[in-house]
């Protein structure tokens, strides 16, 4: 008994050293074609890496002026709120656009 006590306790112990052992694992980091190498890069690869950025046909588009939905989406993301409020009023953004629901929630939030 007192043997079996002692093995599992060893065995125990080593699964506990392995279980805080890094695990390597291989991100894939997106490319863009228009990354800038300036001032703004490393601010735009944290904006990629948390999310807020995902640019659009390999593109990151940083000298373009933001639009109103690209920045709702942004917000958004970065709050992760999730609460759609009712935008039917605004005619100038459609259900099937590709930012209406940031949008919807955006609105919620009372950003927009």
């Amino acid at each position: 008994m007192k043997t079996k006590k002692r093995m599992l306790s060893i065995i125990l112990a080593a699964v506990m050293i392995i279980s805080m052992l890094p695990i390597a694992t291989h991100a894939v980091e997106p490319v863009f074609s228009d990354m800038p190498d300036n001032w703004s890069t490393a601010a735009l690869k944290h904006a990629v890496e948390n999310g807020l950025l995902q640019g659009s046909d390999g593109k990151l588009m940083p000298d373009d002026n933001l639009t109103r939905a690209q920045m709702a989406t942004i917000i958004v993301r970065a709050f992760g709120a999730t609460k759609k409020g009712n935008i039917s009023h605004y005619t100038d953004i459609k259900a099937t656009d590709w930012y209406a629901d940031n949008m919807a929630i955006a609105y919620q939030m009372g950003i927009i």
